[in-house]
Order: structure tokens, then sequence, then C-alpha cells
């Protein structure tokens, strides 16, 4: 009876504590249910000035400037995250934003964590099958040039063919 006692109480004081974070970040929460990640992320933002940061603030921000894809924001507040939870996901997403910003090599380190982490997860497959992709691609893309006249002429032949054929109505 007392064990029983004992882990009623626990689960008791480990609801308060939950509550207690809903509370303090309900209206960013909401925010963010509601796909509204530029306020969210400045309810996060007031969250973490008043003191009231932890890993989950860290996260929601962290995820706020990830789907409004401000990469530079969205890494510093995941590297901030991962000091306190090592969390897979985040890690990836960690990954993608230090690779939008052009750190290739530190994104491989987040990566080969994360295939460890998720050796079945389609992503980590893709990863360990092909680690160096990035480099072959923007190789091929040197190869293209593309220059402000060649872009002119290239519209003004698609009007010149579009108003022949009358796809494109004037309006005069």
């Amino acid at each position: 009876m007392k064990k029983f006692s004992s882990i009623l109480i626990i689960i008791l004081v480990t609801g308060l504590f939950a509550n207690a974070q809903s509370k303090a970040t309900k209206k960013a929460d909401k925010l963010f249910s509601k796909f509204e990640f530029v306020d969210a992320a400045k309810a996060y933002e007031a969250l973490i000035a008043k003191g009231e940061a932890n890993a989950y603030v860290y996260g929601k921000l962290a995820d706020a400037y990830y789907n409004v894809f401000n990469t530079v924001e969205a890494e510093k507040w995941y590297a901030k995250t991962l000091k306190s939870s090592e969390a897979p996901e985040t890690i990836y997403k960690y990954a993608q934003m230090l690779k939008a910003n052009g750190k290739y090599d530190e994104s491989n380190t987040q990566m080969a964590k994360f295939a460890s982490m998720r050796p079945a997860d389609h992503r980590a497959i893709a990863f360990v099958n092909n680690p160096n992709y990035l480099p072959k691609i923007l190789e091929k893309g040197k190869k293209i040039q593309c220059s402000r006249r060649g872009c002119q002429l290239c519209l003004f032949r698609f009007w010149r063919y579009a108003t022949r054929r009358q796809i494109v109505h004037r309006y005069r």
C-alpha cells in the first residue's frame, strides 16, 4: 500500500509540473498550433526574456523559425535545445539548418549522429548511402552560367511566342 501511495504522489507532482509548463507556454503553443509561426516565435522569445526558458521552449522556438525558414535563428535555437535534449528529430532538423547555412561538415556530423540513433529511417538510409552528395551537386551548378542578357532574351522570346498564340491577352 505504501508503494502505491508513493507512486500516486510522484504522478501527481509530475502532473503539477507539466501543468505549470503548459500555463507558461499556453499562448505561444496556441499560436504554434494555428500555424502562426512568426507570432509564436515572438511569444516564445518573450518567455525566454522573462527567464522561463527550458528545452521545450527552445525547441518550439527553433521549430517556429524552421517552419518560416529563418535558418540562422533556427540553427541557434536548435543548438541550445540539443544542450539538454538529444531527440533524433531535433538533431535531424539541426543538421538541415546547418546545411542550409553552408556548414556542411557540421551537418554531416549531426546527420551521422541521427543515422546512428534511427538506422531504419529513410532519411538516415539515404545519408548513409551517399553522405557526400552535396559537393557533386555544387560542382554541377558551377557549369551553368546565367547572364542578365540571356534571361532577358529568353523572356522576350517567350512573350513573343505567347502573344502570337494568344496565350497572353493584351489589355489596351
